[in-house]
């Protein structure tokens, strides 16, 4: 395994040449260490697996985290949400999935 060269508290910014890749710590029910990459330029908010059960706690879903997640998420102001593991959605859909497993 190699650890990484970067690391970082809270936020980082990153010059991509003429584009911003803004990487932010975010709270999610699935990891302790999760991060969204939002690039203002694009409208896009990369969130990976943040909207997920805890694998580690078996399967368990923490709506504490969640409704910070939600929270954080409805910050930014984004278009089109990237997910880990399906089609890119907008803003209004994730934060409607997000809203929806709050009410299980």
């Amino acid at each position: 395994m190699v650890t990484s060269d970067i690391s970082f508290n809270g936020n980082m910014e990153i010059d991509l040449g003429g584009i911003t890749a803004e990487l932010h710590h975010i709270p999610s029910p699935h990891s302790d260490d999760s991060v969204c990459i939002f690039v203002p330029q694009e409208r896009v908010l990369f969130i990976g697996d943040a909207v997920g059960v805890d694998y580690y706690i078996n399967c368990y879903l923490d709506k504490d985290k969640l409704r910070s997640l939600i929270d954080a998420i409805e910050g930014f102001d984004f278009d089109t949400c990237v997910v880990g593991h399906a089609e890119p959605i907008s803003k209004q859909s994730i934060v409607n999935i997000m809203n929806s497993l709050m009410e299980r």
